[in-house]
C-alpha cells in the first residue's frame, strides 16, 4: 500500500506540474474553464490508449498488503485475511486522513499559506508588498496535485478497479460542490462538506430513482441559503449568539 501512495503521489505531481504550468497564467473562470478543458482530455485519453489504461474495462488493482505485510504476517493460519484488512483498511485511511489534515493545516498557516490567503483576498495588493503571485499558484497547484494523487492511491484499492470515468468532469465536480457546501473560506469547511454531501447522497439513492434530482435541489437550497457554507454559516451565528449574550 506505501507504494501505491508513493506512486500514486508522484505521478499526480508529475500531471499538476504540467498542467499548472498551463493554468496557473490565469484566473477566476477562465481558470476553471481551462483546467476542466485539460481535464477531458485526459478523459479523453483514457479511452484511447486503452492499451495502456484498459479503456472502459478499466483496470484491476490487487488488495494491498498494509504496512509492507507486518499486519497480516503476524496472523494466524485460521484468519481470512482479506477480510481482516477491508477491516483495518478503515483505520488505516483513517490515519492517513488525520496526517494529512494535520499537515495541511500546518500548510494553510505558514507565511506560504498567509500568502496564499493575500492572493485570494487581492491580488493586486498582495503582488505589489513583493508576493510573487504566479509562482505561488503554481506551488499551490503542486501541493493540491499531491493531495489528490493520495486520495486516489487510496480510494482505487478500496474498490479494486479504476476506470476513465474517475477522471470525467462530474467526479471532480463533487469535490468542488463538497468545499462549496462546508465553505471553502474556512479551514475545516471542505472537511465537513465531504460528510455532508456523502451522507445526502447515501440518503438520496436509497430513497429515490430520482436520486440525482433530489440531490440536486437540496445542494442548490443549501448553497443559496448559506453562501459562506455549513461551517462559515455556523461561524456567523455563533459570533452573533455571542454579541447578543454581551449586550
Amino acid at each position: 500500500m506505501e507504494a501505491f501512495i508513493v506512486a500514486g503521489v508522484l505521478a499526480s505531481l508529475l500531471v499538476a506540474a504540467l498542467i499548472g504550468a498551463v493554468c496557473v497564467r490565469y484566473t477566476r473562470i477562465f481558470f476553471g474553464i481551462l483546467a476542466l478543458a485539460l481535464s477531458q482530455v485526459l478523459w479523453s485519453l483514457a479511452f484511447k490508449l486503452f492499451w495502456v489504461t484498459g479503456g472502459t474495462d478499466g483496470l484491476r488493482v490487487p488488495t494491498p498488503t498494509l504496512l509492507g505485510g507486518i499486519i497480516t504476517d503476524r496472523l494466524g493460519a485460521s484468519v481470512d485475511k482479506t477480510a481482516f484488512l477491508a477491516h483495518r483498511y478503515y483505520y488505516y485511511v483513517l490515519a492517513v486522513f488525520v496526517v494529512s489534515t494535520a499537515v495541511m493545516w500546518v500548510i494553510v498557516h505558514s507565511p506560504f499559506g498567509k500568502a496564499l490567503q493575500a492572493i485570494r483576498d487581492n491580488e493586486v495588493r498582495a503582488e505589489f508588498v513583493g508576493v510573487q503571485v504566479r509562482r505561488y499558484r503554481y506551488v499551490a497547484f503542486l501541493v493540491s496535485g499531491a493531495f489528490t494523487g493520495l486520495a486516489g492511491a487510496l480510494w482505487v484499492p478500496l474498490n479494486g478497479l479504476t476506470t476513465p470515468e474517475v477522471l470525467y468532469w462530474p467526479f471532480s465536480g463533487r469535490i468542488v460542490f463538497m468545499a462549496v457546501l462546508g465553505g471553502f473560506r474556512t479551514f475545516w469547511g471542505p472537511i465537513v462538506g465531504g460528510f455532508v454531501y456523502n451522507y445526502l447522497e447515501v440518503w438520496a439513492v436509497g430513497t429515490t430513482v430520482y436520486w440525482q434530482l433530489v440531490l440536486g435541489v437540496i445542494l442548490v437550497g443549501l448553497v443559496l441559503a448559506m453562501p459562506t457554507g455549513l461551517v462559515g454559516t455556523a461561524g456567523e451565528l455563533l459570533a452573533r449568539w455571542r454579541r447578543g449574550a454581551r449586550s
